[in-house]
């Protein structure tokens, strides 16, 4: 791209007169730079590692950084974040792309089920994913479920989705997190709780329609409805095999919130349950639950710890970052001060 568009694209303001006219590629991490790229910086130290990589050009924001080298284009922007956007959205248009918008339960399903390789998957204002998806040749649909913003990624129509309202599947029996309903002539058991079938059903819908390939097997707990098994300490374990179970949920809205409460609470009316949501949720209301709320990770590795509970509701927090995982010794690497 020659820097006359970048600079247009960017409304930036050239701060050196370099002798090169054209950049050969855009790169967002200077680890991947080489001679002749155009990289887009968020501090001095990326700038210079950048440059030292053979960075022909640094498009960067902040006041911190400042012009190195007279024979590399440095282009001064009000927002670096909005300059890559233009420039991403530029080489977007450039692209034949069959953009597809659904909500987020089913684009969920829809990754998760996906063998075909012609799909790809970019979420709002993943300017990282823009610039994998302008390289990716062998793309040709995209799903993502933010109309507005998939629209400004096209001069076409974005195909749109509604989320479903009910589910039609056959279900064969079901359980608290999985069940077994009848799909393509056969019976399958699926890690998805009954109130989630209607978004499988809506995949798979939406997949068969335009000719997608797709593997039952592939499918997983979606992070709006994703248990552990946990023992006292909250070390994982294996499915099923203790009476104590986190159930992970990434907050969508509040219609999507209160259906999954509802359903927690229907088939759970036996046990001890503990609904833990963080502050930002503070103004949701249930007359039905005791909800308590958290301000941080240690807060809420306090609750669970402090708290029994068959089944913990936990929104908004990362099972990677609270769930432990116990590492098996061997006969080569033993924790001598690992106690009971």
């Amino acid at each position: 791209m020659r820097i006359e568009n970048v600079v247009a694209l960017t409304r930036g303001d050239i701060k050196t007169t370099p002798s090169i006219t054209y950049f050969e590629d855009i790169k967002l991490n200077y680890l991947h730079v080489r001679r002749g790229d155009l990289f887009i910086a968020f501090n001095q130290e990326e700038a210079v590692k950048a440059i030292y990589n053979g960075a022909y050009g640094v498009i960067y924001d902040s006041d911190e950084i400042t012009p190195t080298d007279p024979e590399v284009a440095f282009i001064k922007v009000r927002d670096a974040s909005v300059a890559a956007f233009s420039l991403a959205r530029y080489g977007m248009l450039k692209k034949s792309f069959r953009f597809v918008s659904v909500d987020e339960v089913t684009l969920e399903i829809i990754k998760k089920l996906n063998k075909s390789k012609n799909v790809e998957f970019i979420y709002k204002n993943d300017v990282r994913g823009l610039f994998s998806l302008i390289k990716n040749d062998d793309a040709t649909i995209v799903f993502g479920c933010d109309e507005e913003f998939l629209s400004g990624l096209t001069t076409d129509t974005v195909e749109h989705f509604i989320a479903p309202k009910e589910c039609k599947l056959q279900i064969i029996a079901s359980t608290l997190f999985e069940s077994t309903v009848f799909i393509d002539n056969a019976s399958v058991r699926v890690k998805l709780p009954e109130f989630q079938l209607k978004y499988l059903e809506n995949a798979i819908k939406i997949m068969s329609e335009m000719g997608l390939d797709y593997d039952l097997n592939g499918l997983t707990f979606t992070e709006f409805f994703d248990p552990v098994f946990v023992d006292n300490f909250l070390y994982a374990k294996e499915f099923g095999k203790t009476s104590k179970v986190i159930i992970f949920a990434k907050y969508l809205d509040n219609q999507f919130l209160r259906e999954t409460l509802n359903y927690l609470a229907k088939n759970t009316k036996w046990a001890r349950n503990l609904y833990i949501f963080p502050l930002a949720l503070q103004n949701i209301e249930d007359k039905d639950i005791i909800i308590t709320l958290y301000g941080s990770e240690r807060e809420l590795r306090d609750i669970l710890e402090e708290n029994d509970f068959n089944f913990a509701f936990v929104v908004g927090s990362e099972k990677e970052r609270l769930v432990k995982v116990r590492k098996e010794n061997n006969l080569f690497s033993f924790d001598f001060n690992e106690k009971d």
